[in-house]
């Protein structure tokens, strides 16, 4: 096949000279036969293709090709000191600046700069809703209005070419496209933890070529589909 001259939706199907047998007729081809054919344009949604983040290689590929459109990469990103102000009313909950929340490390109180108080998950406080630091639980809660301090670790929804970049490497069917945080200056996923990522790709086609005992060519399109189908 080569490039069609100005239909990026088709390839050009180049059938060389030569001489071919149908049904015991003989069949001269002399010059070259040009046949325009769709591209396989048909896409499949992965959702959630996972990968541990490794700061030691810092990218991964994707397990399909070619790559349409990449939609989503979400990371676990750890924020290591909010500042959170107590509300006023007692056993209440008060907001975090993120939503996703699945993890609460360490929430404390300080005192000149120095901590002063380590509240107790289930005891003092729980997360609710993955955004919220809630006080009912019957312990003990900083002073209504007071400063205190909240380390925790959400799921991010990773930005292009702030978080990660997509790179590809190789030339024609074997380029592989990467999710790579290697050299970006946004926010970083923690060693070990796991990466998501949904992205549409292009499935391949199996299409027939026919050639009748007349010299004609006519291309039969196939069923779109996975090359691992």
């Amino acid at each position: 096949t080569e490039a069609h001259p100005t239909d990026e939706t088709q390839l050009m199907l180049v059938v060389e000279p030569g001489r071919a047998y149908v049904r015991g007729y003989q069949v001269d081809k002399p010059t070259s036969t040009r046949i325009a054919v769709p591209r396989s344009l048909t896409t499949r949604l992965i959702q959630n293709e996972s990968f541990y983040f490794s700061t030691a290689n810092q990218k991964s590929k994707l397990g399909n090709k070619p790559v349409a459109s990449i939609s989503k990469v979400a990371g676990q990103v750890a924020v290591v000191k909010e500042t959170v102000n107590r509300g006023v009313v007692g056993d209440s909950m008060d907001s975090l600046s993120k939503s996703s929340v699945f993890a609460v490390t360490k929430v404390w109180t300080e005192v000149g700069g120095v901590e002063s108080k380590v509240y107790v998950a289930g005891t003092d406080y729980q997360l609710v809703n993955g955004s919220a630091i809630d006080w009912s639980p019957a312990g003990l809660e900083p002073a209504a209005g007071t400063t205190y301090y909240v380390s925790y670790t959400y799921m991010k929804t990773m930005i292009k070419d702030t978080d990660y970049k997509v790179t590809i490497t190789g030339e024609g069917d074997n380029r592989i496209w990467y999710i790579d945080f290697t050299g970006m200056t946004g926010a970083r996923p923690l060693a070990n933890t796991l990466v998501l990522t949904d992205y549409n790709y292009y499935l391949a086609r199996k299409d027939l070529v026919v050639l009748d005992q007349g010299g004609d060519i006519t291309v039969h399109l196939g069923q779109p589909d996975s090359t691992n189908a």
